[in-house]
């Protein structure tokens, strides 16, 4: 179901950042603080590529350590697309 519907009938879901004021006013949403990222000092996209795939093959290599068999569920996401 998209944002900000939900399965129940007027109910919204909470965007990120926010918290729920409830009063004799009625209901409001407030938003805590502004989201704002900066990349600083980003590398190379080449460069960071290939750190990211070193990283990942170590992390695969050192699970797998010790293990004659080994099985993954991989569900589609980010994560398991990845690997």
């Amino acid at each position: 179901i998209p944002a900000p519907r939900t399965i129940f009938r007027q109910v919204c879901r909470l965007p990120a950042a926010h918290s729920l004021l409830i009063d004799r006013s009625g209901v409001h949403a407030l938003r805590h603080w502004p989201l704002h990222f900066e990349e600083q000092n980003a590398p190379p996209f080449a460069a960071a590529r290939d750190t990211f795939r070193h990283l990942i093959r170590d992390g695969i290599a050192e699970e797998l350590a010790g293990h004659e068999r080994v099985g993954a569920f991989l569900s589609g996401g980010t994560d398991s697309s990845t690997v």
